[in-house]
């Protein structure tokens, strides 16, 4: 059974097959050696492979350094820049809380005093403006005064 089934993985020739190639005409294979040089040559573009992933590796780092470097200092000046620019605008906000205390003082004062010259003008109001007479009569009474102090006055003068 076991010779049968090893005859049933033979390659039957059919009438279009090929014969197969022939192998090794030239005699034993050496493979290409001639173009590879051996494990030697293999060794070397290996290490000819790490000097340049190294050398790679290196300018890669360098690069990347740099840019972390350049980037720090810019970093650290943007920072500096910004904490000035905090502590000016800290410093104007507590200039304008003082001017706005010393604006709302003054405000208060003001309105002070114009609380009590209102009062004074309201106490003046009856006496001045509100006299119950005409602009005729007025001007009568005072011609009345006018005459009788240049009366008290030729008084004066005879005595």
């Amino acid at each position: 059974a076991a010779a049968a089934a090893a005859a049933g993985l033979l390659e039957e020739r059919g009438a279009g097959s090929q014969e197969p190639p022939p192998l090794f005409e030239e005699g034993l294979y050496e493979g290409q050696q001639v173009q590879g040089g051996g494990v030697l040559a293999m060794l070397d573009v290996i290490h000819s492979d790490f000097v340049r992933l190294e050398k790679d590796t290196k300018a890669a780092e360098d690069s990347a350094q740099s840019a972390y470097d350049h980037f720090m200092e810019e970093s650290s000046m943007a920072q500096a820049e910004m904490e000035t620019t905090v502590k000016h605008k800290e410093k104007a906000k507590s200039d304008a809380g003082q001017s706005l205390e010393e604006t709302n003082a003054s405000l208060s004062s003001a309105e002070t005093t114009l609380e009590s010259a209102w009062a004074e003008f309201e106490k003046l109001k009856p006496a001045c403006i509100e006299t119950g007479q005409t602009y005729s009569e007025r001007r009568q009474r005072r011609k009345d005064e006018i005459a009788a102090l240049k009366e008290a006055l030729e008084i004066l003068e005879n005595v």
